[in-house]
């Protein structure tokens, strides 16, 4: 299932047990009971009482004013509050005695002191836990707190998972934190494992498993009560059939298609009416998915089932529901209709089976037709997260991206939003902001469902995903790592593990790990072809890299081969194959900057910082990080210098982190010589674009491609004549992540050059001081500006080649 389909929102609520709130115990409690009649400062009073002494009569009043001689009072009528008029009795005339109202909160604080309250006492615990239950009290969250603990500290106390169960069902999950639903888990499992009310101490055990994403953890436990079902639990019949529904649902969920399917079939036989109508439904959703994957022969069989199903008075509509999916799988829109407006008048077409009839004629290409159908929703208050999720997928299935964004971004702020919407608005963010993922929006995800394997999982995995893109290899690998590791059988959180391993730091033991496994899920791939000729290249095995690189190029016609356009996986296999082929041929000089932080660059490198960029080493890379100061559009330049002899290329990789708008940066070739060298120069203008400079003689002639559409320059004043290097028009966009430059040696002309950005010749045939004997070149990169322009950019890697000296076997022959 493609992982846009695995991350849709799901919207269905866990079924809850049957509840069980009611009355609490009315068992006397030892230890507070005594206390109260003792003290009647530790009786809870909603009113003031007044006693009077020659008749003992009380009277529930509240006390208006009191002195020496009279009270004054309104006593608590029929409806339970205080009547309008007031009354007055005289101490004199009338003795009597007066309890002030006192309320449960300041009553629950003086027990806790009159009992000595500890901690660790499970009696204390538990008494006060019942006590807060009393109707006179009801003190619901000091009665959660002390019932969990007393369950926690001794598992063996039956009394209390009734009155504490009817406390955790009167919550939604969704209401919780994953704290509180952990801790719940832990105590319905105590008792399970105790013995006592297994069902359905079970059942909330598994529900809230999977609330939390571990499926695993509920189907072990739901196979559990099955097994001890059929002797133990024969007087719960309704709660048996939830714990089988929901067992049948999550194997399926769980990729175990096939059991859940089996297992379905052996119990279908048990049901009967109702029961038997919730199986059916849960087949005829599998065979809708059978339906959708090709399988032709499900169509007969759902028609079958619609046929059972219609026959059951109660069942008619879910079964017009089920048809009507059918007939829209097979582009029946006119059919499925039909049965939909039976459905509806039926009472079985919610709010729910609306969106999901929109979402068919959407990814029908019927646009009209599912606003139509949406706008029949669009103030249901049960499906404004699924309304916006549905008119999200109809405005970016037209192309309308950022207000489809911004309704992603609606649903995920809702209350009770699933993990899978947050996850989607995180999506949206991800592929709409040059940066990526804000932050704090990913410190929130991840702080909320930090308890949720899968939520982290797949949110670690889109992260991973951004910062490959980005070329963060480490920042990949620590998100990519730990999605990989839950996600074992996925293909792409496999493949995209791997490439984090093969960026600059990675571990290609572990790399070849995770395609080993890819290559097992997708036998043939061309991205895990290419990924494994990546690899062995980086270990140096040329001839297995070429294999790999050579079976993605022959998958591909001639014809597209040599006239393109070349496909992304193409593309990326006729490089790798350029690169084996020169690396065969070629001895080459590396330089990653891997030095300590703040150090000089050194190791041959030639320094020239007189304008005001600072040049250091940061995070393995070489730093150009300033203000243009002095002189307007100056250059600071590295450099280092080598014998033009037997050069065939070299190349930097580079990325512009700030001011891209501002600076220029340049791949040098030069002449060795301090003033006015000759040489050639390809550069990124501020805006953009790509050309590049050739000196001759202290003067230089700038080339660039023309505005797309305009005329050629006719005066042309200090450009050349593009047309003489076929210059392409290519762009460096300001996009945060790493690009190469490149300057080739051509073999066939001497002195000649090609330039390239990204792997694509920028212009051919380019004349450089290049085959001169032994005269001595410099390479290097440089960075200039306007004055009061800052910027920064890195330059992560240097590589220069050179062609292998011949053998005096090949040079006799």
């Amino acid at each position: 299932m493609p992982r846009s389909a695995r991350l849709l929102p799901l919207l269905a609520l866990i079924a809850a047990a049957p509840s069980l709130a009611g009355a609490p115990p009315a068992e006397p409690l030892s230890l507070i009971d005594p206390l109260i009649a003792a003290d009647v400062e530790l009786q809870v009073r909603k009113w003031d009482r007044i006693t009077i002494a020659a008749t003992g009569k009380t009277i529930e009043c509240r006390v208006i004013q009191e002195d020496q001689e009279r009270l004054t009072y309104r006593e608590i009528g029929a409806d339970g509050q205080p009547v309008r008029s007031n009354a007055t009795l005289s101490f004199k005339e009338t003795p009597l005695s007066v309890l002030r109202a006192n309320s449960a909160p300041d009553v629950y604080k003086g027990l806790k002191r009159k009992l000595s309250f500890a901690i660790d006492n499970v009696e204390h615990h538990a008494q006060l836990g019942l006590w807060c239950l009393r109707p006179e009290v009801q003190l619901e969250t000091e009665a959660r707190q002390h019932l969990m603990t007393a369950l926690v500290l001794e598992p063996g106390r039956a009394n209390l998972y009734d009155p504490a169960l009817a406390l955790f069902e009167k919550q939604l999950v969704q209401q919780k934190t994953p704290a509180e639903v952990d801790a719940e888990i832990t105590i319905c499992r105590a008792g399970f494992q105790a013995g006592i009310a297994r069902l359905r101490l079970g059942f909330r055990a598994a529900t809230l498993l999977e609330a939390l994403g571990d499926k695993a953890g509920a189907l072990h436990l739901l196979g559990q009560l099955d097994d001890l079902r059929a002797d133990e639990f024969a007087a719960a019949p309704p709660l048996v059939q939830k714990s089988q529904d929901l067992r049948a649902r999550l194997l399926a969920e769980c990729g175990r298609r096939e059991e859940a399917r089996k297992y379905v079939a052996s119990i279908v036989g048990e049901r009967e009416g109702a029961g038997a109508v919730a199986l059916w439904l849960t087949q005829g959703s599998w065979l809708l998915e059978d339906l959708a994957a090709g399988r032709g022969e499900a169509r007969q069989e759902l028609l079958a089932l619609a046929e059972k199903l219609l026959a059951h008075p109660a069942a008619k509509g879910d079964a017009h529901v089920l048809r009507g999916c059918l007939h829209m799988l097979c582009d029946d829109v006119a059919a499925a209709e039909k049965d939909f407006i039976a459905a509806a008048g039926l009472g079985a077409i919610g709010a729910e089976q609306l969106v999901t009839y929109a979402l068919n004629y959407a990814r029908a290409g019927k646009f009209k037709k599912a606003e139509e159908v949406l706008l029949q929703v669009r103030n249901a208050p049960s499906v404004q997260i699924d309304y916006r999720l549905a008119k999200a997928y109809l405005l970016r299935s037209q192309g309308y991206d950022q207000e489809a964004a911004g309704l992603i971004a609606e649903a995920a702020s809702l209350p009770n939003a699933s993990w899978q919407t947050r996850l989607a608005h995180l999506q949206s963010l991800s592929g709409g902001a040059a940066g990526g993922v804000p932050e704090a929006e990913a410190q929130r995800y991840f702080a909320d469902y930090m308890r949720l394997p899968v939520a982290f999982a797949e949110g670690s995995l889109l992260l991973g995903e951004q910062a490959l893109r980005q070329e963060d290899g480490a920042a990949a690998r620590r998100w990519l790592s730990y999605a990989a590791s839950v996600f074992e059988n996925d293909f792409e959180a496999q493949i995209l593990h791997a490439h984090s391993h093969l960026l600059a730091g990675g571990d290609l033991l572990e790399a070849r790990k995770a395609l080993s496994t890819a290559v097992t899920l997708e036998p043939g791939n061309l991205d895990v072809l290419n990924a494994l000729g990546c690899l062995e290249y980086r270990e140096g095995n040329l001839p297995a890299a070429r294999r790999h690189f050579d079976t993605v190029k022959t998958t591909f016609p001639e014809r597209v081969v040599d006239e393109g356009p070349h496909p992304p996986a193409l593309a990326y296999a006729l490089r790798g194959l350029a690169q084996v082929e020169a690396a065969m041929t070629e001895e080459v000089w590396l330089d990653t900057f891997e030095r300590p932080n703040g150090e000089q660059v050194l190791n041959n490198w030639l320094e020239q910082e007189r304008f005001g960029v600072a040049i250091a080493i940061q995070g393995e890379a070489l730093v150009f990080e300033g203000e243009q100061k002095h002189q307007d559009q100056q250059l600071t330049v590295v450099q280092r210098a080598l014998p033009a002899e037997r050069l065939s290329r070299f190349r930097a990789r580079v990325r512009i982190k700030q001011g891209a708008q501002n600076v220029r940066v340049a791949l040098r070739l030069e002449e060795s010589q301090e003033d006015a060298p000759d040489g050639v120069v390809i550069f990124r203008e501020t805006d953009g674009t790509l050309g590049f400079s050739l000196n001759r003689g202290g003067e230089s002639q700038v080339f660039l491609p023309a505005a797309e559409g305009a005329e050629e320059d006719k005066e042309k004043k200090d450009s050349g004549d593009a047309n003489d290097f076929d210059l392409a028009r290519l762009s460096w966009p300001d996009d945060g992540l790493e690009h190469e430059l490149e300057i080739r040696a051509l073999t066939e002309q001497s002195g000649a050059v090609d330039l390239y950005f990204d792997g694509e010749r920028l212009a051919r045939g380019v004349q450089a001081p290049l085959g001169r004997g032994d005269a001595e070149i410099r390479v290097g990169v440089s960075g200039q500006a306007a004055l009061g322009a800052r910027y920064r950019f890195d330059v992560s890697r240097f590589e220069i080649m050179k062609k292998r000296r011949e053998t005096k076997e090949k040079q006799r022959h």
